[in-house]
């Protein structure tokens, strides 16, 4: 499954909630490889401890998979309470308009929840904070200040976390799932 450059990509929080600033080197990412990201109307909300209600987060991916201008949709972060959507999402709708939800973690409760629904393939890849903004902390960790140059050439292809030199000795996760493009 090869995603075009220059396709628009929608972004959701089906877990746990994130700011702004924790997913804005994710969507620079994906803007370098030539994507044109569109963020869900509630990706930054917070309803106790996760990223909205479950009918605000189901509607969020639903708008989603109505449009047929967006040929993918990747996750924010991981966490809790993704499997709470489950109940509000339009399967028949996910069936007719397939196209991958991207990410690991809490979301895989939806993406098997989809499968076992539509049998539509999905993909595991990584999360706009976490694996971005973990890799920065690394980075300031080792060396007191970041590169932002050397970061981007360290992020591509895959596994920022795990694969940078500047990061290599303080990080020590398994290394994520590669997203191909």
């Amino acid at each position: 499954m090869k995603i075009p450059s220059g396709s628009k990509i929608g972004i959701v929080s089906p877990s746990k909630p994130v700011s702004e600033e924790a997913v804005t080197r994710g969507l620079e990412y994906l803007k370098g490889l030539g994507y044109i990201p569109v963020l869900g109307r509630h990706v930054f909300d917070t309803y106790r401890y996760m990223a909205g209600t479950p009918q605000d987060r189901a509607e969020d991916l639903m708008s989603f998979y109505r449009d047929p201008e967006i040929k993918a949709v990747f996750s924010t972060a991981g966490g809790d309470g993704s499997q709470m959507i489950a109940p509000f999402l339009d399967y028949d709708t996910i069936a007719q308009n397939p196209k991958p939800l991207i990410g690991f973690s809490d979301t895989t409760a939806i993406q098997n929840a989809i499968i076992a629904q539509t049998g539509t393939p999905q993909l595991t890849g990584f999360l706009l904070s976490y694996d971005f903004v973990r890799f920065l902390r690394c980075a300031v960790t080792r060396r007191n200040t970041v590169d932002t140059s050397r970061i981007a050439t360290a992020m591509l292809p895959a596994t920022p976390a795990v694969s940078s030199p500047l990061c290599t000795a303080a990080c020590t996760s398994p290394p994520r799932p590669r997203l191909i493009v």
